[in-house]
């Protein structure tokens, strides 16, 4: 026999089948295909009374067991290619998810630092607008104070002059009562009163030069002003400042 028990131990030994249904499978298969072979030269059958007669098979059997096989190799293939394009897409998938996560966590960390930012210079505007309010304050104490004492000047330098014109008039009545009774004329005494009128004009131009911060109401006035309007263009350039931030917003 062209199979003898010796070469189906060694086929058993050498695939180590785990069952029993494998082995009988596989013998079949292997009588079936050599049984071909051997009917196509023209030999003998080689079974024998102890072996088993594989079932025969015809040309349609075999050509659907064929397709059966092209079926079964085309939808392994088919599942492997969704398989690996599932597995693409759900890369793609993941790959999209962590870039957007880095998009946002760039964004995060973008806005957080533009809020620091204008948190830094919102405490700074806020320092500078205190420290300018206490200079402002200390200033106009200061100016206060002058101004006071200028007002105080002012009264000294009237006092002053209005003492010694009430005198000088006191002494010009005596004198004219002098003069009435020495017999001089009224003409003298209008010559005097002329006099007395130019000394007058003179102490009030000495006055004035004695006293050129006289007109500190004015002055006052002014430095409010001048106060105001800093205030006022202060303010403006914070609200543009503030419309340029916004802007710098809406472009981001």
């Amino acid at each position: 026999h062209v199979i003898d028990d010796v070469t189906i131990g060694k086929v058993l030994h050498d695939h180590r089948y785990d069952r029993v249904a494998d082995v009988r499978t596989a013998i079949t298969n292997a009588l079936s295909q050599l049984s071909e072979i051997l009917d196509a030269r023209g030999r003998a059958s080689i079974y024998s009374d102890h072996c088993f007669k594989p079932p025969q098979q015809t040309p349609e059997e075999r050509k659907k067991l064929r397709e059966e096989e092209i079926k079964r190799v085309r939808e392994e293939r088919e599942a492997a290619a969704e398989k690996k394009k599932r597995e693409e897409e759900e890369e793609r998938e993941r790959e999209e998810k962590e870039r957007k996560e880095k998009m946002e966590q760039l964004l995060r960390r973008k806005e957080l630092e533009k809020e620091r930012r204008e948190e830094e210079e919102s405490l700074k505007e806020a320092e500078e607008a205190e420290e300018e309010r206490k200079r402002n304050f200390l200033t106009r104490q200061k100016k206060e104070r002058e101004w006071q004492r200028d007002k105080e000047r002012e009264k000294e330098i009237d006092n002053k002059w209005g003492v010694e014109a009430d005198e000088r008039v006191s002494e010009r009545e005596w004198d004219r009562e002098e003069d009435w009774q020495n017999g001089n004329s009224d003409q003298e005494w209008e010559r005097e009163r002329e006099e007395q009128r130019r000394k007058k004009q003179e102490w009030e131009r000495k006055r004035k030069e004695d006293s050129p911060e006289r007109d500190w109401e004015r002055r006052k006035r002014n430095e409010e002003e001048l106060d105001r309007n800093w205030r006022e263009e202060k303010e403006k350039k914070r609200r543009e400042d503030e419309r340029e931030r916004e802007r710098e917003r809406e472009r981001e």
